[in-house]
């Protein structure tokens, strides 16, 4: 399980992004939140490829089904941030930014189906009910 700790780090990383990307916002504006955004991209890749000892190898291994899925990541992860952004332009109280941030961060449930139903993944019974329990949370956070 040495994916683990990078998977909570990740997870306070996104809950600390969805704290602090609205006020910012409210400060800014969209356009300069997405500006930092790419901003951020750029300057991750430039490290990775620039200084690190993997560098550039891995485009020896480029093959058009990867290639694709490559594409696919970003444009959907790009999208993804994209949506969030104007979700949190469009909240407009504490309540409403605390629910998109909720509705936004429920991506691994998504993901969990997907992978069941368009790659046959197969799902224990704990991660079903993970799922399900998931899914309560999204009714119970959204109930009036």
């Amino acid at each position: 399980m040495a994916w683990l700790p990078f998977a909570i780090a990740a997870l306070f990383c996104w809950a600390i992004f969805g704290f602090f990307s609205k006020p910012a916002m409210d400060v800014h504006g969209f356009n300069v939140n997405i500006f930092f955004y790419a901003a951020m991209y750029i300057v991750v890749a430039v490290v990775l490829v620039f200084f690190t000892k993997e560098g550039t190898s891995g485009i020896s291994k480029l093959t058009p089904d990867s290639a694709k899925n490559a594409v696919i990541m970003v444009v959907t992860g790009v999208g993804g941030l994209l949506f969030f952004t104007v979700a949190m332009k469009f909240a407009t109280t504490k309540e409403s930014v605390n629910t998109a941030i909720f509705v936004a961060g429920c991506f691994p449930i998504a993901s969990v189906l997907l992978g069941r139903f368009f790659f046959g993944a197969i799902l224990t019974p704990q991660q079903w009910l993970g799922v399900a329990l998931g899914g309560a949370g999204l009714v119970l956070v959204n109930w009036k």
